[in-house]
């Protein structure tokens, strides 16, 4: 398997058409298949980013050379999201992003999964929820579709369910949630590639949680071939570009400082009461003091792949180091990644994966006193400022800042996140004939995490946040959240005719997901240096668990006319433990076309190489929250000391999941022997059963609110992508993208 240029393609599929024969190039282009009957077979060649290939070839042929050409789009590339196993993307009636991370990390560093999403994905938004270091991306998928609920894509890991959080860590004295983001412990050096499914009638599989779509990450796999090492080093930085002119003056009236002769003539105060402009990113830069500095991003992997016929494995080992632009903003994180693919036959295979993270994000307080940004942007040049007679507002130990200077809030001030991670999986393929073929994967991500937000007793404190807050105090807890994925199916594929075959598949599905926390507060250190909550003269605690279990099955029947035209119709039927109990179970079906119509005998436009038509109605549904249907009580001192119980959670016994319903239609076309491909995708996506949390009157005797489905959601979009190889020669590759 060579390109245009002559060197070598690493994971080509190459299946043995009419049979269950299949083979992935090695490093070095080459295959070979074993037990081939017949005298001659057809090979069908495929991989992202090259034009598919079929030929005939004879069996026991050693100097076979194929030639693939570069493509901006591919019919036949292997994916996995979306149906009950490996398929071919011709099959598919419903729009699918595949992005070759491997490919595109190989030409830059990218820092993160986020980047390789952001502007590679039609109709999926990634937008980050802050500038620190640790923080990850919110991702929206065609757009807002629940008032309520959690509304991130599900995220699986070689077919394993894993933690999807975006806002884990500390929420910081009560300002927005916390920012570190899950996503960000997957290392992008150990993807291969990564598929994206947007609406219910793609991610009806999925069930009853998918309604906003999957994302399948596919990490990096051994080949055949000799041990292959390499290295890559990351390395860079992160700034804020000119903050003068970003963050807009302040103003204030110097009313306590008429008269005062100032020493110090960084910004002159007007000899009237009159408002002054004040930037304090300059009054700052003029006292030669730094607000923000640049921070040093650097990453460093080795990696470890080979194998033969009989066994394949990678080994991935990580490292990053990044520092944001505050002196508290840091992260530190080891990740160890493998996998080993045992395979006594080509019909049948057995894959362990097996990964680790440790590390640790140091935060920055976004909001509130302890921020700087807070401090920053609504700085006040007017305030008083303590200790000073009479106070001199800018010039004063506050120089401007609405509480206090940096230097000031960093003082004792540690809030961060430990996280420990481990997923492990095991992933049995069997295929013993063209007929035949089952799959069975389980697994568990579990992620322990500790978040802490530690303000030490300082006494320098007690000018800019009085006494009582210059004692400081100590928040901890403690997260550990398990998540198990069972999910098998089998296939049947019958020939009907020699044009058609019908294929029907049986799946299961489990999911569980076990939380569990605890937390300690304590306040007021009573003298400086004790920094543990049991040294606090005040001090809170509490603990708490969360399970939630969905248990499917599915059934799908497709139909293939020619290896061109495909019907696929299928009916997954879930419970949920959040369900109330007054509603059992619910059924999500899906149906869809694909037409690979430039392969049809009329067809003669030869401007258009590759043409396939798809449409898809499918139905995904959104689970409520834990606890949402059920009335609970809270564990209270009542009267005399004695333990009670006062209502918590009102409950809805007849709580159903949202259900969204979508239509989709579009097409993927290839131009000018595929240097020009196109992705169009017109959706319309109708979520019913929208849950609303509703607020209660006191007169129910329960607080709060409560969670009710209450209405209809409407989403209609266009989805349209553009990719060129606009230049290929062996100095310069140019590949545009809109």
């Amino acid at each position: 398997m060579v390109d245009q240029a002559g060197q070598p393609i690493a994971g080509v599929d190459i299946l043995v058409t009419g049979t269950a024969l299949r083979y992935r190039s090695d490093v070095q282009g080459r295959f070979q298949f074993r037990n081939v009957p017949g005298p001659q077979v057809t090979l069908r060649f495929a991989r992202l980013g090259y034009r598919s290939l079929t030929t005939v070839a004879q069996v026991g042929s050693q100097d076979l050379r194929v030639e693939l050409a570069e493509a901006a789009i591919s019919l036949d590339e292997v994916v996995i999201t979306g149906t009950a196993g490996e398929t071919v993307k011709r099959e598919i009636g419903n729009a699918v992003t595949s992005v070759d991370a491997a490919e595109i990390v190989a030409e830059a560093r990218i820092p993160d999964v986020a980047s390789l999403l952001s502007g590679r994905t039609p109709g999926a938004e990634v937008r980050p929820v802050s500038g620190q270091i640790g923080a990850g991306p919110q991702i929206r998928v065609r757009g807002v579709s629940t008032f309520s609920l959690f509304s991130q894509p599900l995220i699986y890991v070689d077919g394993i369910r894993v933690d999807n959080q975006i806002e884990s860590g500390i929420n910081v004295q009560g300002f927005g949630r916390g920012i570190v983001s899950r996503l960000n412990d997957i290392n992008p050096e150990d993807i291969e590639s990564i598929e994206i499914i947007k609406g219910p009638a793609a991610a009806t599989l999925y069930g009853t949680e998918a309604a906003q779509g999957v994302i399948q990450i596919i990490t990096k796999r051994g080949r055949e071939g000799p041990p292959e090492f390499s290295i890559s080093v990351r390395q860079g930085t992160t700034a804020f570009q000119n903050p003068e002119g970003r963050i807009k003056k302040n103003w204030g009236r110097p009313l306590s400082n008429r008269g005062v002769v100032r020493a110090d003539t960084a910004v002159p105060y007007p000899a009237n009461d009159e408002p002054f402009e004040f930037d304090i990113f300059a009054n700052e830069k003029a006292l030669g003091n730094q607000i923000v500095s640049n921070g040093h991003l650097q990453g460093y992997t080795a990696s470890l792949r080979g194998g033969s016929e009989l066994q394949r494995y990678f080994l991935g080992l990580d490292y990053d180091g990044d520092n944001g632009i505050e002196p508290v903003n840091s992260l530190r994180r080891v990740s160890l990644r493998g996998n080993y693919t045992v395979a006594p036959s080509p019909t049948f295979d057995v894959t362990a994966n097996l990964s680790y993270i440790n590390g640790r994000t140091n935060l920055a307080a976004e909001g509130g006193a302890g921020g700087i940004w807070f401090s920053t942007v609504f700085a006040n040049p007017g305030a008083n400022n303590p200790g000073t007679t009479p106070p001199y507002g800018v010039t004063g130990p506050r120089r401007g800042f609405w509480s206090a200077p940096p230097e000031i809030q960093y003082l004792g001030l540690s809030i961060y996140q430990d996280v420990k991670r481990s997923g492990a999986s095991l992933s049995l393929n069997h295929r013993p004939n063209s007929v035949v073929s089952w799959r069975l994967t389980v697994g568990q991500d579990q992620s322990s995490t500790v978040d802490v937000s530690l303000r030490e007793n300082n006494p320098q404190l007690v000018p800019f946040f009085g006494v009582t807050s210059a004692l400081g105090g100590k928040y901890v807890q403690r997260n550990s959240n398990e998540i198990t994925t069972v999910d098998g199916s089998g296939s049947l594929a019958i020939p009907l005719r020699d044009d058609v075959v019908s294929t029907t598949t049986i799946g299961l599905q489990y999911y569980r997901k076990f939380f569990e926390f605890a937390w300690a507060n304590g306040n007021y250190f009573p003298a400086p240096e004790l920094t543990v909550v049991a040294a606090t003269s005040e001090q809170q605690g509490s603990e708490d668990f969360v399970e939630n279990n969905t248990l499917g099955v599915f059934a799908q029947e497709q139909v293939a006319l020619n290896d061109r035209l495909f019907l696929t119709g299928a009916v997954p039927v879930d419970d949920n433990s959040a369900f109330g109990k007054d509603f059992s179970f619910t059924t999500y079906p899906k149906a869809s076309l694909s037409w690979v119509l430039d392969e049809e005998p009329f067809w003669n436009i030869g401007l258009v190489d590759a043409l396939k038509l798809r449409a898809a109605y499918g139905a995904a549904g959104r689970q409520p929250e834990d606890f949402a249907a059920l009335r609970t009580l809270s564990p209270t001192t009542g009267a005399g000391g004695v333990g009670s119980l006062t209502p918590q959670f009102i409950g809805n016994d007849s709580l159903k999941p949202e259900r969204g319903r979508e239509i989709e239609a579009g097409f993927e076309a290839g131009l000018f022997d595929s240097r020009i491909g196109i992705d169009f995708t017109y959706y319309h996506t109708t979520t019913k059963d929208a849950i609303l949390s509703r607020q209660l009157p006191p007169s129910l005797g329960f607080p709060g609110s409560q969670f009710v489905n209450a209405g209809t959601i409407r989403n209609r979009g266009l989805e349209l992508q553009v990719s060129a190889l606009a230049v290929r020669s062996q100095s310069l590759n140019l590949d545009l993208r809109l």
